[in-house]
């Protein structure tokens, strides 16, 4: 499966529950001292040019200095927890010559937006520009500062400082650092979110839960691969499935409330859009077909159907408008329906009830095969979460601004929050939490693991099917049936 789309629909997934928790605000879910807190001790606290590491010094932008004696209340961060600014402004620059590049040909309009590398361990900043609450200080081309704890740092979009701001992770970036269109892909996805409020009317809806029920997620794949047929034929046999495509969606909204259908499309143009900005910046139209049908075919047997759906229907949608020679992009709000323009531009007047519609030619046994393992595995998954995770039960609660690495899971959304099982690894300033086969919770901003059989050894805490490795100075401490990590 492809990463950079695996890591963009989590991303969103995740920023999605968290939002919708309606605990995680009144709830104190940083339980050692953030690093970002030390920015009042370090003025602007940025490492030298050469990266080198002095205890001695520190930069001061204040006062217009290069380096200034540190004093014994300073703590100077370890050279490994900062952002490399050198290597993080290659990065924006290429960014910023793509957009320059494009020069407004895409969208009609420019797609240069405020720009922030972050690393979520240390809540460290690079941005390509200034803010208006002062959060950044100005060094050598660039913008650099630690950003609030309010501030969730992921692939996306967020406002702070009187901007939107497109963001990526500095972990994804340096990992890519010789990978300069898996970099540049996900800079222009989340840089692109970072434009919409521009290019957008209305008002975004809120999550789309029912997307992941059985019906939906069989409706959402068998529309999916009817646009693929639809992008992959000409003539009659392309409108064919573009109206096959387009009465299997209007089938699955006829059973929606209005709000849920809202939803859809919020999520279609939000993702769709950025999608087909990301795709036709780095694809030609062979390759942008090549991946969506590996990674629709990826799906099959997962509970990402429904979460991949926005992102795939409004890209080919796009396409197809395209096709056309259709001015689709000028005036779309959140709650545009964009199949409707598609159907109103080729004069479709009739849909087709289901049983008309030959479902052999979009994978329909296929979906059938894989969707009942898949909600076997769901069963599986959730009659274990909630025996793991039952009120009674001791719980290991990990902070939530630590760094996720997906190996090999499955995740489901059930009422006591969103549950992985498999195997993932999370580090952050309290260690690394390596999870092989088991379970780990998701409650808004709180991540929890089974702690009913767990082991303390020095800095060495093993329970079932995970293993945690905590720093130095770190440690854990109970609280009733909840264990929690403290440190310095």
């Amino acid at each position: 499966m492809d990463k950079i789309n695996f890591c963009l629909i989590l991303s969103a997934i995740i920023l999605s529950l968290t939002a919708c928790n309606r605990n995680s605000e009144a709830y104190d879910y940083q339980y050692y001292k953030p690093l970002a807190e030390l920015a009042d001790e370090l003025p602007i606290a940025t490492p030298k040019p050469d990266y080198s590491y002095d205890e001695n010094y520190y930069i001061d932008y204040d006062n217009n200095t290069d380096y200034a004696p540190l004093t014994t209340t300073q703590v100077l961060w370890e050279p490994h927890e900062l952002i490399n600014v050198d290597l993080a402004t290659q990065f924006l620059e290429e960014l910023e010559a793509m957009w320059d590049a494009d020069g407004g040909a895409l969208w009609g309009t420019p797609l240069n937006v405020p720009f922030i590398i972050a690393c979520g361990r240390t809540r460290h900043a690079v941005a390509n520009m200034p803010d208006d609450s002062d959060i950044f200080a100005y060094y050598c081309g660039v913008y650099t500062g630690f950003l609030p704890d309010n501030i969730f740092i992921w692939p996306t979009s967020v406002n702070f400082g009187g901007r939107t701001w497109g963001m990526a992770t500095w972990d994804y970036l340096e990992e890519n650092a010789n990978n300069k269109t898996a970099r540049l892909r996900l800079m222009i996805h989340e840089g692109f979110h970072a434009l919409q409020p521009t290019l957008l009317t209305g008002t975004r809806a809120g999550w789309y839960a029912h997307l992941n029920t059985r019906d939906n997620w069989l409706s959402t794949l068998l529309e999916l691969h009817a646009l693929l047929v639809a992008l992959d034929s000409n003539g009659e046999e392309r409108l064919s499935a573009i109206q096959d495509a387009l009465s299997i969606r209007a089938a699955r909204q006829q059973n929606l409330t209005p709000y849920e259908i809202l939803t859809e499309l919020t999520f279609e143009i939000v993702e769709g859009t950025a999608q087909y900005t990301e795709y036709l910046f780095f694809m030609d139209r062979y390759e942008i077909l090549a991946t969506i049908r590996e990674f629709i075919g990826d799906v099959l047997g997962t509970n990402h159907a429904g979460y991949i759906w926005g992102y795939f229907s409004g890209l080919m949608y796009g396409l197809l408008l395209d096709d056309i020679n259709i001015d689709w992009k000028t005036g779309l709000g959140y709650d545009s329906n964009i199949a409707d323009l598609l159907m109103n531009a080729l004069d479709i007047t009739e849909l087709r009830p289901r049983y008309k519609i030959d479902l052999h030619r979009y994978e329909y046994e296929k979906i059938i095969a894989t969707e009942q393992l898949w909600f076997n595995r769901h069963a599986e998954i959730e009659a274990s979460a909630l025996a793991l995770f039952a009120s009674d039960n001791p719980v290991l609660e990990i902070p939530f601004d630590s760094t996720f690495n997906p190996i090999d899971f499955d995740y489901i959304v059930i009422d006591i929050g969103v549950v992985f099982a498999g195997y993932m690894e999370f580090s952050g300033v309290f260690g690394e939490l390596i999870i092989s086969g088991g379970y780990r919770l998701q409650d808004g901003r709180i991540y929890r693991i089974c702690a009913a059989s767990m082991e303390i050894d020095g800095n060495r805490i093993v329970g079932s099917h995970w293993e945690l490795t905590l720093n130095e100075s770190f440690e854990v401490i109970q609280h009733g049936n909840i264990y929690m990590l403290t440190g310095p």
